[in-house]
């Protein structure tokens, strides 16, 4: 069977970036209420599968009573505590081996769709963050 496509997940999978997300996640509403962050905190960690979007949603359905809180406001602030620490994030050794082998060089990643963005102007900073 020839490969097709190759699937890398970033965060958490390339670099180890659970840990930066909860924090984030704890930050972003701390300001508001310590309790909604602990809430915030546990959710978060209890639904790493769901998307920040999803969250973001459900948070300001259930735990925030404020007009001043968005979607957008929530994004924009979670990204400003997230991508710096993200670039500076340890690789995950197995990943930072497989990303190394001679086989996974430039030509490879121009052969094969390799994709997996969950947020393209997050991937755009990491990717070219010295430009």
């Amino acid at each position: 069977m020839k490969i097709k496509n190759i699937f890398f997940d970033f965060d958490g999978v390339i670099v180890d970036s659970n840990e930066i997300k909860s924090q984030a996640f704890y930050k972003l509403f701390e300001s508001y209420n310590i309790t909604i962050a602990k809430k915030v905190l546990d959710h978060h960690k209890n639904n790493i599968g769901m998307s920040r979007f999803e969250k973001f949603r459900f948070y300001l359905n259930n735990y925030i009573d404020d007009k001043k809180f968005s979607i957008k406001l929530l994004e924009n602030q979670f990204s400003k505590l997230v991508v710096k620490n993200v670039i500076e994030a340890k690789f995950i050794i197995d990943i930072k081996f497989i990303l190394m082998m001679n086989k996974f060089n430039d030509s490879f990643f121009k052969k094969y769709d390799v994709e997996r963005i969950n947020n393209f102007k997050e991937l755009h900073n990491l990717l070219f963050k010295n430009d």
